[in-house]
């Protein structure tokens, strides 16, 4: 599913539906940040900065989710090189869904938990069978979790072409956490700190496109 209306009538679906809230906000994390489906499900409350928990806004904190080397799709000799964090900037809607999960998880280690335990993290069948179940089956073999990750750069990339700005291909690819073919450990790293800002307006289009009408 790559059309803006689609994902828009999914993320409607996903919040009408019986899953649990803690599903549904996964869910909508998922949308905003492109994060791999196992990054999510481990995902620990120490990984973002810059986020004041105690304020409704977050003034010139760049708040950042920080994913580990360890959790990325990394070659062995870097997953433990945090220099190959993945850096995803938070979006207004992002922060605001996690303010929301932090009500429910916030004591815990683990962002969104295992429905049998509290101390263990959720398992991406969570969000499978969402999709699959919502809308009486409607998305089965439409829509999986990953598939947020294609609709990312296709939808951007074609608003890319259309206004002119060509340069946002290597921003979009950095944001899902593709590592440049042919960089060094050196040049990734400052390709990392160039685009990191480029990126959050980049995060929060997308973030305004897929939300609209949602709550």
């Amino acid at each position: 599913m790559t059309r803006v209306r689609d994902l828009l009538e999914l993320q409607q679906a996903a919040d009408q539906s019986t899953a649990s809230n803690m599903i549904k906000l996964a869910s909508r994390l998922l949308s905003l940040t492109v994060v791999r489906v196992g990054a999510l499900c481990m995902a620990r409350w120490s990984d973002f900065e810059g986020i004041d928990w105690g304020r409704c806004t977050n003034p010139n904190l760049n708040p950042i989710w920080r994913i580990p080397a360890s959790g990325m799709n990394r070659q062995r000799r870097n997953k433990e090189n945090p220099e190959f964090d993945h850096l995803v900037p938070l979006s207004r809607q992002a922060i605001e869904t996690l303010r929301a999960v932090r009500r429910l998880t916030g004591d815990f280690e683990f962002v969104f938990t295992s429905r049998r335990s509290c101390r263990a993290p959720m398992t991406d069948a969570a969000l499978s069978s969402l999709y699959k179940r919502i809308k009486a089956g409607r998305y089965q073999n439409r829509m999986v979790p990953r598939g947020w990750r294609s609709a990312f750069p296709t939808i951007l990339n074609e608003r890319a072409a259309l206004e002119g700005r060509e340069g946002d291909r290597l921003s979009i690819d950095m944001a899902l956490g593709h590592l440049p073919i042919g960089l060094s450990a050196s040049e990734w790293t400052y390709n990392r700190a160039k685009y990191t800002r480029p990126r959050a307006p980049l995060f929060q289009a997308w973030a305004d496109l897929i939300s609209e009408g949602c709550p």
